[in-house]
């Protein structure tokens, strides 16, 4: 589950997700153009929950402490951090069925698992990042690393640098560990990546800077199967990404004169070159909501001029567009086909749907309880609204607002027998419950 806000905010580098949105009533009213709609899908969703089922993972398996936002699980396997007694981040395997600790990766005397790795650096986006390292289910994390020995001499005394660590997420094993940039006196003695990583099916990109400036290093792109450095761009920001196209996005204040305090120009960033597949004009304002598949959902230009844009991630061409109401400020999506926008139409908030499976934007006309709290998109075709006082979140049918299921906790990922609950970073604090729930008999 994907959160992107935009609000007063949405014209600097986005990083962090922000508190969700309680809807209220849902009327008709938003004017909506759907573009390509002929019903037919080219968008590889994967296989639907059974709802039913997922409403019945009420039976608490068993539980931990972890960090919030800070847990995924990956096949069998519950990947967590969480805070040993000196508040050092350790990262933790588990068996999602039993909670019974596989492995664990922690700082000791000789660092990281007898590496030099000396220790975990909090991850950002606050989240444990998934991906496939040749053929093999593992995570992502961001490490200290005591191993300069392709330091500079010229940079002097160089203690530690910046690494990206691929870990096998059923052993624990480090499959290999990526320098994004050795202190070099070519890139500034003391590189660091302290902004988002975004991941595409073959490549990692790490953000940062070197001497505290801002666009002084720009982004590197790492293998996901070596972690060897494949290319490097300098002055641009990767934010989001597909699994063939990223989004990047920089600064050309200098270089337009659109009438704004800032102008930010996006990009689709080609993974395997790092190079512009297509561009937006900054002068329409642009400002991105979601992606979603292999699209992306933009916001652009202000007042009686102000529309939504489905495009193609890779090709930039626009598949779809909405106008009218006043612009979005959270879409929640599913990660697949659908994401939802609340707009203002004919004096109500309504939520507006796009469905990248047919190209379409669609007013959704149902109202959810008035206790029904924080709202999210959970999986297709479902909406999910948690009320945090109850600790219980409810399902309702994205076509006819009907309540299908409820079950307590959030949903944070799971399958049909079991089901994770954490609250994300924004409304947790450092030491958040992490529980898994199982079908109740």
């Amino acid at each position: 589950m994907n959160w992107i806000v935009s609000t007063s905010m949405r014209r600097v580098f986005l990083s962090a997700s922000l508190p969700l949105l309680l809807v209220a009533a849902c009327q008709s009213g938003s004017e909506t153009d759907g573009g390509a709609s002929d019903g037919s899908s080219v968008i590889e969703a994967g296989e639907d929950l059974d709802v039913s089922t997922v409403g019945t993972t009420t039976e608490l398996a068993w539980s931990a402490t972890t960090l919030a936002g800070m847990a995924a699980v990956v096949e069998d396997v519950v990947v967590f951090y969480e805070l040993d007694e000196n508040s050092d981040l350790v990262l933790t395997g588990a068996a999602v069925d039993s909670g019974e600790l596989l492995w664990q990766l922690g700082q000791g005397e000789d660092g990281i698992d007898g590496t030099e790795l000396r220790r975990w650096l909090a991850p950002k986006p606050t989240k444990v990042e998934v991906v496939d390292v040749d053929g093999v289910p593992a995570v992502l994390a961001r490490a200290l690393d005591g191993d300069v020995s392709d330091a500079s001499p010229e940079c002097g005394e160089v203690t530690a640098q910046h690494a990206i660590v691929a870990v096998e997420a059923a052993t624990g094993e480090i499959l290999w560990t990526g320098h994004p940039a050795p202190p070099q006196p070519e890139n500034t003695c003391d590189p660091y990546f302290e902004h988002d990583l975004v991941t595409t099916a073959d490549i990692a990109v790490v953000n940062g800077s070197g001497n505290g400036s801002r666009g002084a290093y720009g982004s590197v792109a790492l293998d996901l199967d070596s972690g060897e450095v494949l290319w490097q761009r300098d002055g641009i920001e990767m934010t989001r990404s597909t699994s063939n196209a990223i989004i990047g996005v920089r600064n050309v204040t200098d270089e337009a004169d659109c009438g704004f305090d800032h102008e930010y120009l996006y990009a689709g960033i080609d993974p395997g070159s790092g190079e512009a597949l297509w561009e937006l004009d900054p002068c329409e304002n642009p400002s991105i909501l979601g992606l979603l598949a292999e699209q992306v959902l933009f916001e652009v230009g202000e007042g009686d001029t102000a529309a939504l844009r489905a495009l193609d991630a890779v090709t930039g061409e626009v598949l779809a567009s909405s106008t009218g109401g006043t612009l979005p400020e959270i879409c929640p999506t599913d990660g697949h086909s659908l994401i939802v926008c609340s707009v203002a139409a004919g004096g109500e908030e309504a939520l507006l749907l796009y469905d990248a499976a047919v190209s379409a934007f669609t007013v959704l006309d149902f109202q959810t309880e008035p206790d029904a709290g924080f709202t999210y998109l959970l999986w297709r075709g479902q909406m999910a609204c948690y009320s945090i006082d109850a600790n219980v979140t409810t399902l309702y049918d994205l076509e006819n607002g009907g309540k299908t299921a409820q079950f307590p906790g959030w949903w944070s990922g799971g399958s049909d027998s079991y089901r994770m609950s954490t609250p994300p970073e924004y409304m947790a604090v450092a030491d958040s419950p992490l529980e898994v729930y199982t079908v109740s008999d």
